[in-house]
């Protein structure tokens, strides 16, 4: 799928990937130390 969209298209996909889950983190009582490619720590 990255090869097939644009670089600024990919960029608002992982963007809002990343927000959505530090979101739902944060409401659990959790936080977010750091993201590594797709996986949130």
């Amino acid at each position: 799928m990255t090869l097939e969209l644009p670089e600024e298209k990919l960029a608002i996909i992982i963007s809002s990937f990343a927000q959505e889950m530090a979101s739902v983190i944060n409401l659990h009582g959790g936080y977010v130390l750091k993201f590594v490619g797709d996986a949130v720590i």
